[in-house]
């Protein structure tokens, strides 16, 4: 079984739950989840600010500022400023990386044209330059470890073939002594092409441990568009964009609120009941949530979803309910456990959560 999701969370610049340190933090018991970031609406909202070094104060330039799991993104300019216009309302996660500093990160919930305006810190990176080693060629352990490494984090979807990573000598493998389990680290972005659905993805890699179908891993990744050569590329991209959102998780959980799921072609057992509205925005107001649009469900038994001859299941974690934005975005990824065809489709069928078929 397999911890999943589909987008992110906070409240008004201070209030952060417990849960949403872990989002990224995928359990993935034989199985995978699918990747959560915001509740989606109008994209009229602003988040803007200055990111400082955090010993001498001084502003910090050519910073990557990117909402994660998104499009959203920029850097900062001289004197430290960014700037992301165009946001939609909701709840996501500001991610901030630049070589030299630790990376950091600010939780923002922004209401209908919403705006917000903070300062932030990153602390300078030690690095230890106590041992030195050149080589000349790439170690055929470190090889297969990568093979090992690639095949896991990218699913078996048929997309990942058509996926490449770009400077993979950042990272560095070893094994997990008691378990055999191997473990990936890198102090830089990695660089993930995908040609298939047409995204040049840079993803800060926080951890990966895996063995055999069995690992966890938590990335924050940043998508980029790529430019289309041909009409021929330009429709595939979108045609392939389509089919990974149809056979989604999120597409499911998007027709289960707009309560056209059996119009959408989905057929499932039923081991969830959506709240009704008292119901809904007490849950909420237990974990401190005002004012962001988001569909409570209490999932009592497991749940088999099948459509165009696949079958997956949506099972119970140690949370009795789940919550879902207008866009078909789960608001924690660890409220729900998915295995089946759900559970295959990784990196290489990752779309940003900004994406939507009428886009």
């Amino acid at each position: 079984m397999s911890v999943a999701g589909s987008n992110f969370c906070v409240t008004i610049l201070f209030i952060m739950f417990d849960f949403v340190k872990n989002w990224y933090c995928f359990l993935i018991p034989g199985l995978f989840l699918l990747i959560s970031i915001p509740v989606y609406g109008q994209n009229t909202g602003v988040v803007q600010g200055i990111v400082k070094d955090k010993k001498t104060g001084k502003p910090i330039d050519a910073v990557d500022v990117y909402i994660d799991n998104s499009t959203f993104g920029t850097t900062t300019d001289k004197k430290g400023h960014f700037r992301l216009n165009h946001l939609p309302s909701g709840i996501f996660r500001v991610i901030f990386t630049s070589v030299g500093y630790t990376p950091a990160a600010k939780h923002i919930a922004l209401g209908k044209d919403g705006f917000a305006d903070f300062t932030i810190t990153l602390k300078p990176k030690v690095y230890n330059m106590n041992k030195i080693q050149v080589k000349g060629k790439i170690p055929k352990k470190w090889k297969r470890e990568f093979r090992e490494f690639k095949r896991d984090i990218l699913g078996r979807s048929e997309y990942a073939d058509q996926c490449t990573f770009e400077n993979p000598q950042v990272l560095s493998f070893k094994r997990d002594h008691k378990t055999g389990a191997l473990i990936a680290t890198t102090n830089r972005r990695l660089k993930l092409l995908n040609l298939a659905l047409g995204y040049r993805l840079f993803i800060r890699l926080d951890q990966f441990k895996w063995k055999r179908n069995d690992g966890t891993y938590k990335i924050h990744p940043q998508f980029k568009k790529l430019i289309p050569s041909t009409k021929e590329e330009k429709a595939k991209w979108k045609a392939n964009r389509r089919r990974v959102y149809d056979l989604s998780f999120r597409h499911f959980l998007y027709a289960l609120i707009h309560h056209k799921a059996s119009k959408e072609g989905f057929h499932y057992s039923l081991g969830i009941s959506q709240l009704d509205h008292q119901d809904n925005m007490y849950q909420l107001a237990k974990r401190g949530i005002y004012n962001v649009t988001l569909t409570g469900f209490h999932i009592y038994s497991q749940t088999t979803v099948r459509y165009k001859g696949d079958t997956s299941v949506i099972m119970k974690t140690n949370q009795d309910y789940f919550f879902v934005d207008s866009n078909g975005d789960l608001l924690n990824p660890l409220s729900v456990s998915l295995s089946g065809a759900w559970s295959n489709n990784r990196l290489s069928s990752l779309l940003p959560f900004n994406y939507h078929p009428k886009n």
